[in-house]
């Protein structure tokens, strides 16, 4: 339903902007890494080196009132060692759509991934051990409307389906996860807005792995919550958003066809400040929020991620980043079977050095590390070496 959606959007709005000029963007990049722990694993640990390589493309149209975009990319990597099947081929799409009015915006995004469990785990339940393909589809439309000078009206959904192929023999289960949020914004004064949310969720995994569990057949939640947020910028170059909710969820556990329900009631927050120096700029979040998972029911995360970035000279900066989250499921018959929390950290440094408008030099350090409940800790270090292309964009001859 969600692609003859795109279908039909993209060709009314073909038919809308011939007159608009197309273009197109390339761009690639070759990169050697290396890692002393890449499956993040007590166990399975190897020192392997790898190449990958990414290529893709933006191709495009834009006028005054309307925007079509499409992004395919590919990424390949080859290891030194194959020995626990490290190579992996990922592909992804994305699409943007707008359409504006006089006092409104029409937007459908959509994101496609065709990828490893070796990428996609690693900021989920961290089963990076097994490679499994992994495909997920996201449509996100939204529909803003500026009701008077200084108050708009935002309706926004997504729809998201994610599908292992034969995940359930590991732990990993399809889900559906769809949202729907409606937003008024509110603008005071020049330097500050508020902004009020009402939301709800609803996630479902069904799945029958016959002899190895046959009791799992289908998990449902609903969530439904309301977020009042408020956002001031006290300069040009500082900025604070600070959002509070509450939210409730119910679960239904179909067990052997009897269903099990319980309830969870929770606080969802959300904090970041963003300061712009003269050669620097600095952004740090904090939040607590729910998000869908693999295993096959919703987690409880607490997140807080940082940003630095100096510029040394022209076209020459250093970039810093650290990220720690913790995730926690939500229900009991889940923590009966794995680990109830996982904590995850990731710390990356490097240098960035454009020297031309297309090509530049990258290099990084990440060192992370991973933690389920109270077991030993496991970290990694990778140290990546990358040369990257980003044509300019270019006009499409009609």
């Amino acid at each position: 339903m969600y692609l003859r959606l795109i279908g039909w959007m993209v060709m009314v709005k073909a038919q809308s902007v011939l007159a608009s000029q197309w273009y197109w963007q390339p761009h690639f990049s070759v990169a050697t890494e290396y890692n002393d722990n890449p499956l993040l694993s007590n166990t399975l640990i190897t020192e392997t080196s790898s190449a990958v390589t990414q290529a893709g493309f933006n191709v495009g149209v834009r006028d005054q009132s309307r925007m079509l975009q499409l992004s395919p990319r590919f990424r390949s990597s080859d290891y030194s060692d194959d020995a626990l099947a490290l190579d992996r081929d990922d592909g992804y799409l994305d699409v943007k759509s707008r359409i504006n009015t006089l006092r409104s915006e029409f937007r459908i995004d959509l994101s496609y991934a065709d990828e490893s469990t070796r990428t996609s785990e690693l900021f989920d339940t961290g089963q990076l051990q097994v490679r499994i393909p992994v495909t997920r589809l996201t449509v996100r439309p939204a529909w803003d409307y500026l009701v008077s000078q200084n108050n708009t009206l935002r309706i926004s959904a997504s729809n998201q389906r994610t599908e292992y192929d034969e995940g359930e023999l590991n732990g990993l289960f399809d889900y559906h996860y769809d949202q729907l949020g409606v937003v008024w914004e509110q603008q005071r004064g020049g330097a500050a807005r508020a902004i009020n949310t009402i939301y709800a969720g609803v996630f479902w995994s069904e799945y029958d792995v016959g002899s190895v569990a046959s009791f799992f057949i289908a998990n449902r939640s609903q969530t439904q919550g309301v977020h009042l947020g408020y956002t001031h910028y006290y300069t040009p170059f500082l900025s604070f958003n600070v959002q509070i909710g509450m939210r409730e969820t119910d679960f239904t556990f179909n067990l052997s066809g009897q269903a099990l329900t319980t309830e969870d009631r929770g606080e969802t927050l959300s904090v970041s400040a963003k300061q712009v120096f003269a050669k620097s700029q600095l952004t740090a979040t904090a939040m607590r929020s729910i998000i869908p998972s693999s295993a096959g029911t919703l987690s409880e995360r607490d997140e807080v991620v940082g940003r630095y970035r100096y510029d040394l000279s022209s076209g020459l900066s250093l970039q810093c980043s650290f990220r720690w989250f913790e995730n926690r499921f939500l229900q009991d018959f889940v923590t009966a079977l794995r680990e109830e929390q996982r904590q995850y950290e990731a710390f990356d440094v490097g240098l960035n050095w454009h020297f031309s408008p297309v090509w530049s030099l990258h290099s990084s350090v990440r060192v992370n590390a991973q933690q389920y409940d109270d077991n030993e800790s496991t970290d990694s270090t990778r140290v990546l070496l990358s040369l990257r292309y980003t044509g300019l964009q270019q006009s499409i001859a009609r």
